[in-house]
């Protein structure tokens, strides 16, 4: 008997062997096979999980992948950071899209795709591509077996890819657009030309065509400026230039120009001004006429005969010097749609075609009064009601100035027995400069290019002129070499006859070119008599030491 229970027990004994050892076998395998799962899980970009297709969402398996998609530290980390739950894990604002996706998806079919927005640990919002299957599990358990991608490089080529294609064709209708604007005055100023020499007999029809001609050219000189104003503000090179001036006589002059435009439309057009707005105040007149006469004109554009207009003007607040001065313009238009208000400070846009088709423009008005409201401090928003009319608010802070900071319209100058040296190769632009001067009392002589102005300035006594205005594109001698060549003659006066550029090129960097070549100052065509004549008595009076 003892030895039957010795062969049992030693045959038992091998049995347990060979089934550990099977067993063992089957474990070592389980885990390579394991180890190679997590290996091959490692290597596929973005993550893999698992979660209930019920309400609670629970997530079940989730691969390494996945929790370190959105940069946490570890599973768990994870697990409490989205609350275990699958909607956690999508962003707020995607979310319901998502799962309203999902589920119309799998009523027909057991898969899904749908892309949405992941919030990190560290804030950052990505895209991702969810690839789903819905299958029950091993407890019957209905469960959404999901790979997700990071997909944001590849949703961010086709963001911008699409906005260059938008822009492109925002372009194209701007171009289009332009033809047919500036074609609408240079048209007008070729007619009226024509019609007016075969009247050079009649003075009042003259008058009238003249007046005609000199309209036209002063639309096409608005569009040209929103052009060259758009490509210096994108590029960051406009420059503010504030000076001194009466706010009531800006009110003033602002009333007289639009009333008269409104009188012809038969619109009621007032301005009202709460609070003290006399002051005389420091800030960029220019950019400041260019914003209100730009949401002015669009507003007596838009509004229909026997509607209203209206520039309401308030001191917001007051800290010391400093004034907040708010703009407020509102019409009786026929509004904008609340979907195209974003829309309307972006370039080369309008509310819609046919915007532009009935009404013209280039659709840059609104989108450089916003930058340059921007730019000067300040801010501008809008907001319209169709079929009621709309509002648009500038909020722009200025400086109380000193009374003795005070400018003088161009008619207040005498620049009497002072000499003007003038250089320019179009006998018509030497004739206009001469006949604007000759009110100031001063005496000009005029050259057609840079050397005979070089000719002129060393033939003359020293100090002989007190102001050469220099064209810079001139045959035989450009005005920069000619002004260059002034500074470096061997006189007295070489280095402190003050010099200005007169020229139609208006960018920064030829601003920079003119002073680096000697240049005092820098004065853009078409010539504006007052900043002119206001340049030149700074300079007189020490107050631009500008070399």
């Amino acid at each position: 008997m003892e030895r039957i229970f010795a062969i049992f027990f030693a045959a038992l004994a091998v049995l347990l062997a060979v089934i550990l050892w099977v067993v063992g076998k089957k474990l070592r395998l389980l885990r390579k096979e394991e180890e190679e799962l997590k290996t091959f899980l490692k290597q596929i970009p973005g993550g893999i999980f698992s979660y209930t297709a019920d309400e609670k969402e629970e997530l079940g398996i989730i691969s390494e992948g996945l929790w370190k998609l959105f940069e946490y530290d570890g599973e768990e980390e994870f697990r409490q950071a989205v609350h275990n739950r699958f909607s956690e894990m999508v962003y707020e604002e995607d979310r319901k899209r998502v799962l309203e996706s999902i589920d119309k998806q799998v009523e027909n079919t057991p898969h899904d795709k749908v892309e949405y927005r992941i919030v990190t640990k560290t804030g950052k919002l990505r895209w991702v591509y969810d690839c789903g299957h819905l299958a029950e599990d091993s407890t019957k358990q209905k469960t959404f077996y999901v790979a997700i991608l990071d997909d944001t490089e590849q949703k961010e080529m086709q963001q911008n890819l699409e906005k260059a294609r938008s822009v492109s064709r925002a372009k194209s209708d701007f171009l289009s657009n332009m033809s047919h604007e500036i074609r609408t005055p240079m048209n007008a100023i070729i007619g009226m030309t024509a019609i007016a020499r075969q009247h050079q007999g009649e003075p009042e029809k003259m008058m009238e065509y003249l007046d005609n001609i000199a309209l036209a050219s002063e639309h096409l000189l608005l569009l040209i400026n929103d052009i060259l104003d758009m490509s210096k503000i994108e590029s960051g090179k406009i420059e503010l230039h504030e000076e001194a001036f009466d706010f009531k006589s800006w009110m003033e002059r602002t009333k007289a120009l639009f009333s008269l435009q409104a009188a012809e439309k038969h619109i009621q057009f007032l301005i009202h001004c709460e609070g003290y707005c006399k002051n005389l105040l420091i800030g960029d007149t220019l950019h400041l006429n260019q914003i209100i006469y730009n949401l002015l004109s669009n507003a007596l554009k838009f509004t229909p005969e026997n509607g209203s207009v209206t520039l309401s003007i308030a001191l917001l607040r007051q800290e010391g010097r400093k004034k907040w001065i708010q703009f407020q313009v509102t019409d009786t238009g026929p509004g904008i749609a609340s979907g195209n208000l974003s829309r309307i400070f972006e370039a080369f846009e309008q509310e819609s075609a046919a915007t532009a088709q009935q009404f013209g423009g280039t659709g840059l008005g609104l989108p450089i009064s916003k930058k340059l409201a921007e730019l000067m401090g300040g801010s501008i928003e809008a907001r319209s009601e169709v079929g009621k009319g709309s509002v648009f608010v500038v909020t722009l802070p200025f400086t109380v100035a000193e009374k003795t900071q005070q400018t003088l319209p161009a008619a207040q100058f005498d620049f009497t027995g002072k000499r003007i040296l003038t250089a320019d190769d179009n006998v018509l632009n030497r004739e206009i400069i001469k006949e604007l001067m000759h009110g100031t009392g001063a005496e000009i002589d005029c050259v057609e290019d840079g050397k005979q102005a070089l000719e002129a300035f060393l033939r003359s006594d020293a100090g002989y002129y007190d102001l050469i205005l220099m064209d810079v594109q001139m045959p035989v001698m450009n005005g920069l070499d000619a002004a260059a060549a002034i500074r470096t003659a061997p006189r007295e006066d070489a280095k402190s006859v003050l010099i200005f550029a007169i020229t139609a090129s208006a960018f920064s960097e030829d601003v920079e070119k003119s002073l680096r070549y000697g240049m005092n100052a820098h004065i853009t065509k078409p010539i504006n008599l007052e900043q002119l004549c206001q340049t030149w008595d700074r300079f007189l009076n020490g107050k631009d030491t500008t070399a």
